[in-house]
């Protein structure tokens, strides 16, 4: 009943207020919300004797109705297209606004709900103390840390984006929310983009649709180093020449590839193609496309080319120098999985020019500042240390002993 209480009186708040507006709980509204939530708590626990309400909260019918609950929401959430609060919906909404439910007062109320029943049962467990305890409490208590911090903290968190041009400074960034102009404290300059690729794969390509062959599980020859023969169904290829930075030139009535570092180069390969029945020989040269140049086909016959994929992305980063208003220049570099850090905030790198490749001159950036972070991290570092735990526990037989 507990759970149909709130979703009623969450629809009803969500008629009279409307949806809930997370920045306006951004620090110090964020914190004075963890100072009376964490009091109200400790009072809940002190006066639960006096209070039936209080003591049930802290029982397991109790956890098991919240939990149920917000899993049910959770699935639903999952299961329908969510906007975000800040954009237009472009589709129907119905009560009680199921396609935004983090901004939803019934999800809220439910959450919130969770969140006291797992704080009371902490509290009702810590006392009287025993090592026991120590996997409930490092796993609750975990859970608890990342539930509200990640709560309360997603009102601070800051997502921006900014572009950066190579030999250029870059001081301003956009929001991802509102897509508002933000004055960054320090500039970022770009020095110099890398990206490496995988190493070329050349296809069988049926020259009237485009697609690799055969359709239903598309043969694939990677060039890797030293790889010298290969082949296609009736077909064996063998490289004759290739050249990791080339650039096509017309010679006496035909095309040829020779060694350059200009920019657009593509990696060419001269193949030499003999049909394994009719012993029919085919050479010439196979590249993959760039900005500058278009990719070269070898025709097989009347109906089928051997043609050189895109070359995919192994790895890109940036480097660049961050110049702070105090006179401090500090060089880093970016990848994607590896930020930099300034101030508190983290630089990811998200892209670049996929039609320039390797020659981009550009690349654009994700700024991150999100203060909570280290305590959601906290959250979960305890919760490993309670599964830690509560396998050694379980081995040396106390666990099972403490809790039978």
């Amino acid at each position: 009943m507990t759970g149909v209480a709130l979703v009623a009186v969450g629809g009803v708040l969500q008629a009279v207020v409307g949806r809930i507006d997370w920045s306006r709980a951004a620090f110090p509204v964020n914190l004075l919300l963890l100072v009376l939530f964490l009091a109200g708590l400790g009072g809940m626990h002190t006066f639960r004797s006096k209070v039936g309400l209080f003591d049930r909260l802290g029982r397991l019918p109790a956890s098991v109705s919240a939990l149920g609950w917000v899993m049910g929401v959770t699935v639903l959430m999952g299961c329908i297209r969510q906007t975000p609060s800040h954009l237009l919906s472009d589709g129907v909404e119905v009560w009680p606004d199921f396609s935004r439910m983090l901004s939803s007062w019934s999800f809220v109320l439910l959450y919130v709900w969770m969140t006291v029943v797992l704080g009371l049962v902490i509290l009702r467990r810590i006392y009287p103390f025993r090592w026991s305890k120590i996997p409930f409490l490092l796993h609750h208590v975990g859970l608890f840390v990342v539930m509200v911090t990640a709560t309360l903290g997603s009102s601070d968190r800051k997502c921006l984006r900014m572009t950066l041009v190579l030999g250029e400074l870059g001081r301003f960034a956009w929001s991802e929310t509102d897509r508002r102009s933000v004055e960054l404290p320090w500039t970022v300059e770009l020095k110099e983009f890398v990206l490496d690729e995988y190493p070329p794969v050349l296809v069988l390509m049926d020259k009237e649709t485009g697609k690799a062959l055969p359709a239903e599980a598309p043969l694939r020859w990677v060039l890797e180093a030293g790889v010298e023969q290969g082949g296609f169904t009736d077909w064996d290829l063998k490289i004759v020449r290739s050249i990791p930075e080339a650039v096509p030139v017309a010679e006496e009535g035909r095309l040829d590839f020779v060694a350059s570092r200009s920019v657009g180069a593509v990696y060419a390969v001269c193949l030499e193609a003999v049909h394994r029945k009719t012993k029919v020989r085919k050479e010439g040269w196979v590249s993959g496309g760039s900005f500058m140049f278009l990719g070269e086909l070898l025709e097989l016959d009347e109906h089928v080319c051997v043609a050189m994929m895109d070359r995919e992305p192994r790895r890109f980063a940036s480097r660049v120098v961050l110049n702070g208003g105090n006179g401090v220049r500090k060089e880093g570099v970016m990848e994607v999985n590896r930020p930099l850090e300034q101030d508190g905030w983290g630089m990811y790198l998200l892209g670049y020019d996929n039609a320039k490749g390797r020659w981009s001159d550009g690349c654009v950036v994700g700024l991150v500042y999100d203060p909570w972070q280290p305590y959601i991290y906290a959250g979960i570092l305890f919760m490993m240390a309670g599964a830690v735990c509560l396998f050694v526990m379980a081995q040396s037989g106390k666990w099972k002993e403490e809790t039978v």
